[in-house]
């Protein structure tokens, strides 16, 4: 890096020394998350307290418009019933598609702006536009295992320790979006064949066992409230800890990690802002 692109770059960081741009995209993924989280959350909380007559009563009565010139006839009863049968699932499979894509998109950012700035870093070499998301976990997993003592600055040992089941459920649920976007929802080979090995163990759904032992049959993949919750925590936590290690090794902090209570002074104008996409004002 040039003196002149290293003064450029002082000029970006805030008072912890950090990034502003790996700062900013880390939050703004980081609030994404949680409103996916609090979403899932709220439907799942709304459709169990509703009864299936007052999900009826609030459906169209006869007709779904389907395109602009056609509509669909249905039964607004079998239509409840049915969904009340398949929520848990169609529910999952949908938010985890969604979370899969913010933290691909915060890793594509991350890279993005590592590269531009002439570092020597984790994502070199690599394209963030067109490089696989399955090659950018791979340099994302090479950096934070290895170091993993140094996140929070050697604290919190139980977060260091888990890292690497962390990294193994973030990629499998990239695995399962990728069933989810190519085969239909059903179990195929490729996701075991394009598994990232953790210290050489790989991720396997029970579901895929029974596709394994019989490769012809279509075994669908069907998640529970409880296992979206898991791929849920693992990405926020790989999340923050893929940011602190790339402030901690690239741009020289040395306080502790990102930390809730003292950045909230400074992150209630960038929510009110955020907030701005839904309503608005």
């Amino acid at each position: 890096m040039t003196g002149e692109k290293s003064e450029e770059h002082k000029a970006e960081r805030d008072n912890l020394g950090r990034d502003i741009k790996i700062l900013d995209e880390f939050e703004f993924a980081d609030y994404l998350m949680k409103d996916v989280l609090g979403y899932f959350q709220y439907v799942n909380a709304s459709v169990q307290s509703a009864s299936p007559e007052d999900k009826i009563s609030r459906l169209p009565e006869k007709v779904l418009p389907f395109t602009r010139g056609w509509v669909i006839t249905y039964s607004p009863k079998i239509l409840v019933k049915q969904m009340d049968e398949k929520f848990q699932f169609y529910h999952t499979r949908s938010s985890l598609i969604v979370l899969v894509a913010i933290f691909e998109v915060a890793l594509r950012s991350f890279a993005a702006h590592l590269n531009e700035n002439e570092h020597d870093s984790i994502f070199k070499g690599i394209n963030p536009e067109l490089g696989g998301y399955k090659t950018l976990l791979e340099r994302a997993f090479d950096f934070v295992i290895p170091n993993k003592e140094s996140i929070y600055s050697g604290g919190y040992k139980e977060a260091i320790n888990r890292l690497p089941e962390v990294c193994l459920d973030v990629d499998e649920a990239r695995r399962l979006r990728n069933l989810f976007m190519h085969h239909r929802g059903l179990f195929h080979e490729s996701y075991e064949k394009q598994a990232i090995p953790i210290n050489g163990n790989i991720k396997l759904h029970p579901q895929y066992l029974k596709f394994r032992k019989n490769p012809e049959q279509k075994v669908p993949v069907l998640l529970t409230h409880e296992e979206y919750i898991s791929y849920s925590c693992s990405h926020n936590e790989l999340l923050h800890e893929l940011h602190d290690l790339i402030q901690r090794k690239y741009f020289g902090l040395t306080d502790s990690g990102y930390y809730y209570p003292r950045e909230q002074p400074r992150l209630k104008p960038k929510i009110a802002e955020l907030d701005r996409i839904f309503t608005g004002k």
